[in-house]
Formats: structure tokens, sequence, C-alpha cells
């Protein structure tokens, strides 16, 4: 069973991605790297984690259609029952809100939505994944957008106005992936009748969307950065260093594939890892 749990919680699939946005969230904030940082850390590890258990149990059913799916939701292939699932979620909701409740209200607030738009997204009563447009809004959001909001928050910042821009430039590149991902699910999608974005526009439309939402977000990022961020050069060859470090592997494996949709699959993974390093490091060094 501790194995089912431990695969459920798909820790794997979002760690990286969490340090990232509550990193941008403190920086936003002009914060420092202590206590408040590390809850606020750990709080978004949680209400994220919490996304993700919802959506294996819900999508259980679906994903033993899909044989790439079958093994790795523990439900699915009878590693922890829905029952099973479901009070591990009880116990994330209840640790991630004690944290939350301990760091202050405006990140208790941000965090209790976040914990219902995930609900929502996965839950078959209501299924926002399965909403056109919805869905891109619930996943960026619930995922990238509040996780920044919840970290700004947690250094007792009142003004959101530094906190916009990067809010905004997460939520999009998270919209970004989001549509990767349903291009990536498209035939287990139609064989479930998954309703999302990319049905509602075509395959064709949606690569260009993915095209709009990644430079809108570079862009928004850029401008956040040149405003409000204190200038340090290091940053750039720091980011490029660890990404072609981490990109060795995941190039050779390019190699092999022939869509653009498998190149990004596995360069993502190096890219979340180095910026996430970098933003590390160098909130570390200038807050």
């Amino acid at each position: 069973m501790l194995l089912g749990l431990i695969k459920i919680s798909r820790i794997n699939e979002y760690f990286w991605v969490v340090i990232i946005t509550t990193t941008l969230g403190a920086i936003a904030a002009s914060g420092r790297f202590g206590l408040k940082f590390m809850l606020a850390l750990i709080a978004n590890w949680f209400v994220v984690g919490f996304a993700f258990i919802v959506n294996d149990i819900e999508d259980a059913d679906d994903d033993t259609l899909d044989s790439s799916k079958i093994n790795r939701n523990p439900v699915s292939c009878k590693l922890i029952s829905k029952k099973t699932g479901y009070t591990f979620c009880l116990t994330i909701i209840t640790l991630a809100l004690i944290i939350l409740a301990f760091i202050n209200l405006g990140s208790l607030v941000a965090g209790v939505i976040t914990l219902a738009l995930g609900f929502l997204y996965s839950f078959k009563g209501v299924r926002l994944k399965s909403t056109p447009v919805f869905d891109l809004l619930t996943h960026s959001l619930m995922l990238a957008g509040m996780q920044v909001l919840l970290s700004y928050l947690a250094f007792g910042t009142t003004s959101l106005n530094k906190a916009i821009l990067p809010i905004v430039a997460v939520t999009l590149i998270s919209m970004y992936g989001a549509l990767h991902n349903q291009l990536r699910d498209v035939v287990v999608d139609n064989k479930t009748k998954i309703n999302n974005t990319v049905k509602l526009i075509s395959v064709h439309k949606t690569k260009t969307l993915m095209g709009l939402l990644f430079t809108g977000a570079t862009a928004t990022g850029l401008i956040w950065a040149l405003l409000y961020v204190k200038p340090n050069i290091i940053i750039i060859p720091l980011f490029l260093f660890f990404l072609a470090l981490l990109s060795v592997k995941p190039l050779r494996r390019c190699s092999k594939e022939q869509t653009l949709i498998n190149h990004q699959t596995h360069l993502h993974r190096p890219a979340e890892i180095a910026l996430s390093l970098t933003l590390l490091i160098y909130f570390l060094l200038c807050y």
C-alpha cells in the first residue's frame, strides 16, 4: 500500500515546478529565505499533490483503457483502492490547511481556493478538465498561478502589484503545458469522450495557440524581471549551465523520436530543474 500511496502522489511530476512557482512568489514579495518560505513551499507541494491524487482516483476507470497509463495509475492497476486514495486525500488536505493556517490568512484563502479548483477539475460530478476553456484556466491556476500567489501572500504583502506579472507568466506557460498534455492524450481522450480545448479548436489551431502562449509567457516574465527583479548578470549563464548539464541524456532520446510533442516531453524536465535551481540560488544570494 505504501508504494501505491507514493506512486499516486506523483511528486516527481511537480516537485521542481512548485519550487519555481514558490520562489517566484517569494522574489516578487521581496521576501527572505526562512521559515515562511519553507512553509509556503511545503504547503504548495501538498496543495498540488492533492490535485494530482484526485485526478488519478477519478480517472482510474478511464486509465484502464490506456496501456501507457494503467500501470502508472496505482488505482487502475489495483495497488490501492479508491477508498484508500480518498483517505490519503483527506490526510493531505488536513496537513495543508494546518500549515496554511500557521502562515497567515492570505495564504490560507489562496490554498483553499486552489484545493477547490483541484477537486472540481477532476471530480466527475463537475469535471472542469472536460469543459473547453475552463480546462485550461483551472489547470493553469491550480498548478501554477495560485502557487505564486500563495507564496507571495505568505510574506504579508498586501498589494498585489508586483505579483500580477509573474502570476500571468506562469499561468500562460501552464496553459501551454495543459495543451501539450491534451495533444499527447488525444487518442485516449477520444475513447473516454473527454471534451477539451483541443477538441474544440482542432490540433492545428492548438499548436498555434501554444506558440502564442509560450511567447506571451516569456514576454511577461521578461517585463516583470526588468521592472521588479534585482539585476544580476549571473542568472542567465547559471541557467544555461544547468540546462546544458541536464539535457545530455534527454537530447540523445530526442534523436530517436519523430514528433515535436515527444521532443518537448523529454526536454521539459531538464528545463524545469535548471530553472528551479537557478531561481533558488538567485533567491538565496540576492534576497
